[in-house]
């Protein structure tokens, strides 16, 4: 072992590359999250979208049955006053056949609630697809810059001549202990 490789590992650490491979972890996990962040910030104009399209629809359906209500209430009581008026011998301004129209616009509006509840679950269905979407591309980041992913190969490069350049020297002491056998053992 030379003396600059000696210094080198107690400058750094005497486990150089654990360290570095810890270091290279956290940043890979840094990078991961900051990925993720950037996914969040894509899809949360398409989540923002979903969800007003599913409180829009949400609406409608509540509009729908309100109508139907009404609807429903007002064809009874239209029937109510002519059978009232036939029963009594008075003419209403109502005659059967409105009544029974009354009654089948109950019908249509409980189409339109029909709709509108397929609507809702058209719209419910668009934002669980893009949850699962959201969730897959975020699960293939993190395989794709998982830290289990990285491999690592130890090089050793020997410096060239033509590689080294002196711009400032100075000399460094770092203090080191010579234990009874003999080794030599950093002192810090």
């Amino acid at each position: 072992v030379s003396i600059g490789q000696t210094i080198m590992g107690a400058v750094m650490g005497r486990r150089t590359g654990r360290d570095f491979k810890v270091r290279l972890e956290q940043k890979v996990s840094e990078l991961r999250d900051d990925e993720v962040e950037k996914l969040r910030k894509k899809f949360a104009s398409k989540f923002r979208t979903a969800q007003d399209r599913i409180r829009r629809a949400e609406d409608k359906v509540e509009v729908q049955e309100e109508q139907y209500k009404q609807s429903k209430t007002s064809s009874w009581v239209s029937i109510g006053q002519t059978i009232m008026g036939a029963v009594m011998g008075r003419r209403t301004g109502r005659s059967a056949g409105t009544s029974i129209r009354s009654y089948g616009r109950v019908g249509k509006e409980k189409a339109d609630i029909a709709r509108a509840e397929d609507g809702l679950e058209d719209a419910r269905i668009r934002f669980e697809e893009l949850e699962t979407q959201f969730n897959e591309d975020v699960q293939e980041l993190e395989d794709k810059l998982g830290v289990e992913n990285l491999e690592f190969e130890e090089l050793s490069l020997a410096p060239r001549k033509s590689d080294i350049l002196i711009e400032d020297f100075c000399i460094c002491w770092v203090p080191w202990k010579v234990d009874s056998s003999g080794i030599a053992e950093p002192a810090y």
